[in-house]
């Protein structure tokens, strides 16, 4: 690593993307993840149907599962029939303020 002035860079990396998937039946809307997402989660979760990105709270939304949990995604059009066609993958980056360097004269 080069030299710096002031405390080294940070060296860590993101965690493994979690991923669901499911079969849509064009009939059903709600999906229940095998995850939390956190409240404002829209920020870390990418939707997917028919390799098609879905917007938050346009094309779904975030709420509660039968148990409580904040697991569960409700479309707002019922997504088509297929197999494994539905994609939801949880990216969690951790972003830190970054660290100020100091000049050298």
């Amino acid at each position: 690593m080069g030299n710096y002035t002031g405390p080294s860079p940070a060296r860590s990396f993101a965690p493994v993307a979690t991923k669901d998937k499911f079969s849509g039946n064009g009939s059903s809307v709600n999906f229940d993840l095998t995850f939390d997402v956190l409240s404002g989660g829209f920020n870390s979760l990418n939707v997917y149907v028919e390799d098609v990105w879905q917007e938050p709270t346009i094309a779904y939304t975030l709420g509660n599962d039968n148990s409580g949990n904040p697991r569960r995604i409700t479309f707002t059009t019922a997504p088509v029939s297929g197999t494994n066609n539905i994609v939801v993958i949880l990216s969690l980056i951790h972003i830190s303020e970054p660290t100020r360097l100091r000049r050298i004269s």
